[in-house]
């Protein structure tokens, strides 16, 4: 399956986004039906049976992710971009074959994120072994953390434009700590969210200790920033750090 016959369902709720995203995604080759209504996107998935469908979650009002759920009933394997308000946070874990993008986001990185899933589905890559090999982002994120710069979808951290690239648990643990930014994080979150499929509760908790101080050793440059660890509670993550924008 080639990028040109590749076909992309597309509701926005912005006509004027709407339109500049389907141009920008039909100059990178990609085949678009937009869509302004949730009804009429409905009808079109119904008949041609997309892959990948971006969704903008306002347009579906109150029937909230329904109509995203009806879709993964009808065909498992489309892939759905659920775009989310700027400060929109849902949770729905281990949901397959769903990613979550809260506004303004990358064009750049949505191409990203479709071309990656396109390829998958060419080779034939189960989504389980795409997500084992390939870190998949859940937001596309950037914070500024002290002197770093953290993109959480590219799982990069920036120092003096020198980057280091972490591993997918480096980066979700970071993630988690960075939006509780002088807040403390439970460990029973993280151990949920980061080390979900690990049956044995100790080994679990040995594992992340070991990772809080592989970030201690990547944030070691700025000494204005702490890692505090409250015993047998959590973490708290003390700094200057704040969210930059992506703008579309």
């Amino acid at each position: 399956m080639s990028d040109d016959n590749f076909r992309i369902l597309l509701l926005e709720e912005n006509e004027n986004l709407g339109v500049m995203m389907s141009d920008f995604l039909v100059r990178k080759n990609f085949r678009v039906d937009l869509m302004l209504n949730a009804k009429a996107g409905f009808e079109a998935f119904i008949e041609y049976k997309h892959k990948m469908c971006i969704i903008d979650i306002a347009l579906l009002g109150e029937d909230g992710f329904k109509m995203v759920d009806e879709i993964h009933q009808l065909n498992p394997d489309t892939y759905v971009i659920v775009l989310l308000p700027k400060l929109m946070k849902v949770v729905r874990l281990n949901i397959e074959n769903e990613i979550h993008l809260n506004k303004p986001f990358s064009i750049e990185d949505l191409v990203r994120i479709i071309k990656f899933k396109n390829r998958s589905k060419v080779s034939g890559i189960s989504s389980a072994r795409a997500n084992k090999d390939v870190y998949e982002p859940s937001e596309v994120k950037t914070y500024k953390i002290g002197k770093y710069i953290f993109e959480v979808h590219r799982k990069r951290l920036t120092l003096d434009n020198q980057s280091t690239y972490l591993t997918k648990k480096e980066a979700g643990l970071l993630a988690i700590i960075v939006e509780n930014a002088n807040g403390l994080v439970q460990r029973e979150t993280i151990l949920e969210k980061i080390w979900a499929n690990d049956s044995e509760s100790h080994r679990k908790a040995r594992s992340m200790d070991v990772y809080i101080c592989k970030l201690r050793k990547l944030l070691a440059a700025d000494p204005n920033l702490y890692l505090v660890n409250h015993h047998s509670i959590g973490y708290q993550m003390i700094g200057e750090v704040s969210e930059i924008e992506n703008n579309i």
